[in-house]
């Protein structure tokens, strides 16, 4: 079934039994058979990526995978026709960098790379690097034409999107918006991470970095219309209406409703969002039922069917 905006779910593969996966012949076969259920274009892949589910006490071992158990993932998932994104983690970089290990051919076989931007700050300028490194010594795969923006072939870059982040200090206009800008890239919009950016309760910042009103009308600032404008995806995580997420939108004990100034910046937002090609539902381990990830996609697609037909 051709739809309008593809429609996937993330799966992360760690150690932890109750929150991850393993790369094992079970349960990639439940993750591919859950693909099936849900109708899913794609699957969202992450290894040992995910810091907001960790506890600090969690230790990294140094071997995680093997570049065995990464290939079996992508290939199983494939197999079943599925089209597969890679969300880059720092301890994935390191297997992309070595040529030994799983090297830069690898990201060919994603229809979109993700990342963070403090992931993206690391790999990209290490790739634009070694992609200079390779063409003088002959090999020129992944280098750019000359005159083009960026050193990295474009093809290649157009695999790149990132996704905006949530912090205090550094804030979705200036994450998301500079370092796409930066690049030469898209983004990803996580839904809930924007709303969290949106309340005081959370940020050190305002609303109105993102939006103010102009009489009775609500305009967007310049660079929160670009994040949108330049989205290529979203991240969505509520299993109920107004995304009740799987990290509480307030305080313990407080209600999770999302103040109507805050849903009219968002749905100003995604009404523009005109190059949106696909949504990742992103859920705990214990809530990915077919039931659950289909009623959180459901419930967007409705929504945003709403917005864009200004019905919200």
């Amino acid at each position: 079934m051709k739809r309008k905006i593809a429609r996937g779910f993330s799966v992360v593969f760690g150690p932890d039994d109750k929150r991850d996966y393993d790369t094992n012949k079970s349960d990639l076969r439940d993750i591919v058979t859950l693909g099936t259920k849900v109708e899913a274009d794609f699957i969202e892949v992450r290894f040992f990526g995910d810091p907001e589910h960790r506890s600090k006490r969690l230790i990294i071992p140094e071997k995680i995978f093997t570049v065995r158990e990464i290939e079996d993932v992508v290939a199983a998932i494939k197999g079943e026709d599925l089209g597969i994104n890679l969300h880059l983690s720092q301890e994935l970089i390191p297997y992309l960098e070595n040529p030994r290990k799983l090297g830069y051919d690898f990201l060919e076989h994603f229809d979109h790379v993700i990342g963070h931007r403090a992931d993206m700050d690391i790999f990209i300028p290490d790739l634009a690097d070694r992609v200079l490194s390779q063409a003088a010594q002959g090999n020129e795969k992944f280098l750019a034409p000359l005159g083009e923006k960026s050193v990295i072939d474009k093809k290649l870059r157009d695999l790149f999107l990132i996704e905006n982040g949530f912090d205090a200090k550094d804030v979705l206009h200036k994450t998301s918006y500079l370092a796409a800008n930066r690049y030469h890239i898209g983004n990803v919009v996580d839904i809930v991470h924007f709303i969290r950016g949106l309340d005081p309760e959370f940020n050190n910042d305002s609303p109105s970095k993102y939006a103010r009103y102009s009489g009775k009308k609500l305009e967007l600032t310049y660079a929160t219309k670009e994040i949108f404008k330049n989205t290529s995806g979203v991240h969505i995580s509520g299993i109920t209406s107004d995304y009740v997420d799987h990290v509480p939108l307030r305080r313990p004990g407080l209600s999770t409703a999302i103040p109507d100034d805050h849903k009219k910046i968002l749905y100003e937002g995604l009404k523009i969002a005109n190059r949106l090609r696909f949504m990742t539902v992103e859920l705990k381990k214990q809530y990915q039922t077919p039931k659950n990830i289909k009623m959180t996609a459901e419930k967007f697609e409705a929504l945003l069917g709403r917005i864009r037909h200004g019905n919200q």
